[in-house]
């Protein structure tokens, strides 16, 4: 037997998938709070880490479109992260307006021990599930994240 077709998902199916969204997300990303108050950091400032590690946004005005924040708003927490020593601040040689952050060795040992306690949660659900599954949540997340307009 197969499961539901995803073109004619009733109303209830719909609000039991959020639901594990929800839930999916307080294990992967709320679990890790005990790292995060351990090094006084806040969701935003995880946020800002982790874009700037992963080279998706290495300027204040970069971090506010992808996290879509006000720059007035990363700019105060990447100040307070420059000042913490967990972002570095680098200023372009070519054009002294232009400034890059990059992440520190100490925030890169947080993000680390934060990112290995996903993965290992991460990956013993898509173990459990088998390959198709692991395609077709591949393929939902990507279409959540691709930001379209829903229909």
């Amino acid at each position: 037997m197969h499961g539901p077709n995803p073109l004619f998902l009733r109303e209830e199916e719909l609000e039991r998938m959020l639901e594990l969204v929800f839930h999916s997300y307080q294990r992967l990303f709320v679990g890790h709070q005990a790292a995060l108050e351990e090094n006084a950091l806040d969701d935003l400032d995880f946020r800002i880490l982790y874009m700037v590690h992963r080279g998706l946004g290495r300027s204040i005005a970069g971090l506010a479109r992808e996290l879509g924040s006000s720059k007035q708003t990363i700019s105060r927490h990447a100040r307070r992260l420059i000042e913490s020593d967990l972002l570095v601040e680098t200023t372009s040689k070519q054009d002294r307006r232009s400034k890059s952050l990059t992440v520190s060795g100490q925030a890169a040992t947080i993000l680390k021990r934060i990112s290995e306690n996903q993965k290992r949660y991460l990956r013993s659900a898509l173990k459990r599930t088998g390959s198709s599954a692991v395609e077709g949540f591949d393929d939902v997340l990507s279409q959540l994240c691709a930001g379209s307009t829903p229909t």
